[in-house]
């Protein structure tokens, strides 16, 4: 145990001790499966290369219509590896009878 390290291990756990207070989330799978319904900010890193091996994504938040990108930074690049940091908003739940666009 670390000074100032709090363990949770269950979703409901995790959500009493937060208290609403706000977090980061550094997954699995799983973890992102059960949290991001409950998020309304995303701080991603977006890592330009192809995973051939990899058999686990974290969800395409452009794709779902959930989510506006709010913040794109610029190109970086480490060794062989480019990526950009890339923040996300959902979008604000239509109202009861409002047209969809």
């Amino acid at each position: 145990s670390h000074a100032g390290v709090e363990t949770a291990l269950s979703l409901d756990a995790t959500l009493a001790l937060l208290n609403g207070e706000r977090a980061s989330i550094i997954g699995g799978a799983q973890i992102y499966q059960a949290l991001l319904p409950l998020c309304d900010e995303v701080l991603l890193t977006r890592v330009h290369k192809e995973f051939p091996e990899a058999e686990v994504f974290f969800p395409d938040l452009d794709s779902s219509g959930d989510w506006e990108i709010v913040r794109e930074s610029e190109l970086f690049f480490f060794d062989e590896l480019s990526y950009r940091f890339v923040d996300y908003k959902r979008k604000p739940a239509a109202m009861p009878g409002e047209d969809e666009e």
